[in-house]
């Protein structure tokens, strides 16, 4: 996926753009996104939190089912994950100040994460 583009995965439609758009993501710009589902050895690192955590963890924190997380998106550069729906951008990817941002934002037909 590209800045500007827009593709379906599944339910869901993920967004890429410059412009800020309610309910999206903020992240630094980067290349080679891809859109993918989750793995278990994925892992995030939040702000707030103390270091990375696995994204199983974080799906069971958020509430999210095990079904749900099966189908949900998951933006990446290469093997590193940027961010997902109802869970957030890893720390790596949250622009910096000065830094050129992109905006990530997941639809499904029943929410808005």
């Amino acid at each position: 996926i590209s800045v500007g583009e827009a593709v379906n995965f599944g339910s869901w439609r993920v967004a890429l753009g410059k412009e800020a758009v309610p309910d999206a993501y903020a992240i630094a710009e980067t290349s080679d996104l891809a859109i993918t589902v989750w793995h278990p050895q994925d892992r995030l690192n939040l702000a707030g939190s103390r270091g990375p955590r696995s994204l199983k963890r974080l799906f069971a924190d958020a509430g999210i089912a095990p079904a749900e997380r099966d189908v949900m998106p998951v933006l990446r550069s290469g093997d590193q994950i940027i961010a997902v729906p109802g869970i957030g951008v890893d720390l790596a990817f949250v622009p910096n100040n000065g830094c050129a941002a992109i905006y990530v934002s997941f639809q499904n037909e029943n929410s808005l994460y």
